[in-house]
């Protein structure tokens, strides 16, 4: 769940004050990001060699445990058995992106921002010929067709700044195909001593375990489980944006721009209460806004560039600041 400087400066300004003006960040890194960032680098794979990512389980294993990277390996090796590959052949992977903003009114150029991101993937469908651009989601929650997770997709507009720019590399992208997969929910099953429970005779309750479930058996149910229902756990959608719909966006996005400039001209940095706990948790600065930690205590860190999502390394001193939408 990588955040957009829009969607940050929408969401709340002092977020996107510590995030892209002071440019620090937690120390700690949530296990959802890092589980969906070793996904795409397994699907980039995937995508460019037409085959499952040897030794994926040790992709991440030190960051998400033994118990998430045996989910990933499932994951990606269901996805290989359910799509294959034989119908698209990809064009591009990773598709780093830098364009000017544009002055709706005027067509200018921004002197201060330049709009940047990073494409999942293009690929051309061998039947129909049609190019399209790939978005690679997880998800733990209900992805299935008709769920309020495909209806959000009509306001998304990180799909509306990706067609704009597939478009403007020279990529005639007919649209956005949507490719979702379900994180399984199972983890290994074990039952703690301490929480063990016995009967009269000695055995225990139903679904308590003596001993730890082995990684091998929880691959296994967990290869049984996606390949019983892989309908569950992979889902595709076709999503359309009229032009008129992006030109819309590319206002929006050049006033949200020229707001960022007057914030940050005026020094003013307004906290959005209705946002400290967005994603049933709570925000990583929240203790910075309460002013229970400050910005010398060693939980934060400068970044070594603004935008980590993509390849430049130069400071933002000394280049335009990237309104980047990932």
């Amino acid at each position: 769940m990588t955040n957009t400087r829009f969607k940050t400066f929408k969401r709340c300004q002092r977020l996107h004050y510590y995030l892209y003006e002071e440019g620090i960040d937690s120390v700690d890194k949530p296990l959802a990001l890092t589980f969906g960032s070793g996904t795409h680098t397994a699907l980039e794979y995937y995508w460019l060699n037409h085959r499952v990512m040897p030794d994926i389980e040790d992709l991440c294993t030190s960051e998400i445990g033994v118990d998430n990277s045996i989910k990933m390996h499932a994951m990606i090796h269901g996805y290989d058995l359910f799509w294959g590959h034989d119908e698209w052949e990809t064009v591009a992977c990773e598709l780093e992106f830098s364009l000017p903003l544009k002055n709706p009114d005027s067509t200018g150029k921004s002197r201060t921002y330049v709009l940047g991101g990073k494409i999942d993937a293009i690929a051309t469908h061998k039947e129909t010929g049609l190019m399209w651009l790939i978005e690679h989601k997880t998800a733990s929650g209900d992805v299935s067709e008709g769920s309020q997770y495909w209806q959000r997709l009509a306001l998304d507009e990180q799909i509306s700044i990706y067609l704009y720019a597939a478009r403007e590399m020279g990529f005639p992208v007919v649209g956005c195909q949507y490719d979702v997969l379900r994180k399984p929910s199972d983890k290994i099953k074990a039952t703690p001593i301490s929480k063990r429970k016995y009967k009269k005779d000695g055995s225990l309750y139903k679904n308590q375990r003596s001993e730890d479930e082995s990684e091998d058996e929880y691959r296994a149910r967990l290869f049984e489980e996606i390949g019983s229902n892989p309908n569950k756990y992979y889902v595709r959608g076709e999503v359309i944006r009229l032009d008129e719909e992006i030109e819309e966006f590319m206002t929006d996005l050049w006033f949200q721009s020229q707001m960022i400039s007057e914030y940050r001209r005026r020094g003013l940095h307004p906290k959005n209460s209705q946002a400290c706990f967005d994603y049933f948790r709570a925000c990583k600065f929240f203790d910075l806004c309460c002013k229970t930690s400050n910005i010398e205590d060693p939980r934060w860190v400068r970044k070594e560039k603004i935008h980590n999502e993509l390849g430049d390394n130069t400071n933002e001193t000394e280049r335009p600041k990237t309104l980047c939408v990932i």
